[in-house]
């Protein structure tokens, strides 16, 4: 059994505990959990690797007082098991996220469901660990766990399921499921009910884009201005692909057509109640045939005018004939 480091900076031979372990856990916790806890510190600093057996002879305690010292920090949520050892808890921050948490008051039930809830949460950090880290995860990926977990409340399901959909492939950098995990919570992700939806969303919007980009041309990857428009045809107008190849099809005679002109067509359609691929065919037979009945009768409107303008023309001569012919005539008499 190892203690895990935290990658906390420290000088030369000195360790350092927390003020806030002084002022807000020290005074009720047992001497034994007192004297344990400041030897993980140690432990944790040096990255030393030990087992409970010898921790209970190095600082003088019997493993039973040392079992219970464990179970008690881990109570009160400063200590994680995990399937390599323990985790010590940045109290500084667990601090700073309970300071953000609505207050209620705690009774007996509470407790144990707060206690329940935080095993639960060791067993799927744990399962992660085995999964996806072949048991060696860094100090890192524990300390943003179960910061996620408080942050965003996640159920252990939810949390455990993230972890599938981002290393489908590989392990990926923590950047990168850090960015997943914001972006699952912004859309109102908290169970594993929530994430299935989300991540059927996420995959059909990355099939169509694709599809998009291969009916365009478009080498480059979509904008994030492009793709909210594509997720608001998808998600908002609800069209699949075939109805957004419909309005591609139309962009093979518009010149310089981009997502502008096609947005235009798309909302269009959705104004119209259109939902279907046979009612947008239909539509847009309809919308043909009003553009050509106007072009008939602009060009039988202009015919008619140029006949207009001719009968005009000769009724003008003929009037300056029969004139001339009057005129002749008297001159004549």
């Amino acid at each position: 059994m190892k203690i895990i480091k935290n990658k906390r900076k420290n000088l030369f031979s000195n360790i350092s505990i927390p003020e806030l372990f002084i002022v807000k856990y020290m005074k009720e916790m047992p001497e034994e959990a007192i004297k344990l806890y400041i030897y993980l510190i140690y432990l944790e600093t040096n990255q030393i690797n030990i087992d409970i057996d010898q921790i209970a002879k190095d600082i003088n305690l019997s493993l039973k007082e040392v079992k219970a010292s464990f179970e008690y920090m881990q109570e009160k949520g400063i200590v994680i098991a995990v399937e390599e050892g323990y985790y010590l808890v940045d109290i500084q921050e667990k601090e700073m996220i309970e300071l953000y948490t609505p207050k209620v008051t705690s009774n007996k039930d509470m407790i144990e469901k707060n206690q329940k809830k935080n095993n639960g949460r060791e067993k799927i950090i744990t399962a992660i660990e085995s999964m996806y880290f072949s048991g060696n995860m860094k100090a890192e990926w524990y300390k943003k766990i179960i910061f996620w977990f408080e942050k965003y409340n996640f159920s252990n399901e939810t949390m455990l399921g993230i972890f599938s959909h981002c290393f489908v492939d590989e392990v990926k950098p923590i950047a990168y499921v850090e960015t997943v995990v914001k972006s699952m919570a912004d859309k109102g992700v908290i169970t594993i009910n929530d994430l299935t939806k989300q991540i059927t969303n996420y995959d059909k919007k990355i099939k169509i884009i694709k599809y998009i980009r291969t009916e365009l041309n478009i080498l480059k990857p979509l904008t994030k201005p492009q793709e909210r428009i594509v997720e608001k045809w998808i998600f908002d107008y609800g069209y699949e692909k075939e109805q957004i190849g419909l309005v591609i099809g139309k962009t093979i005679n518009a010149q310089s057509a981009g997502f502008s002109y096609l947005d235009k067509i798309i909302t269009e359609w959705y104004n119209a109640g259109l939902k279907t691929k046979e009612e947008i065919l239909k539509y847009e037979e309809e919308n043909k045939k009003k553009i050509e009945d106007k072009k008939k009768e602009k060009n039988s409107n202009q015919k008619n005018n140029i006949n207009n303008q001719k009968n005009t023309n000769n009724d003008r001569k003929q009037r300056d004939y029969d004139e001339f012919q009057m005129f002749d005539f008297f001159e004549n008499h």
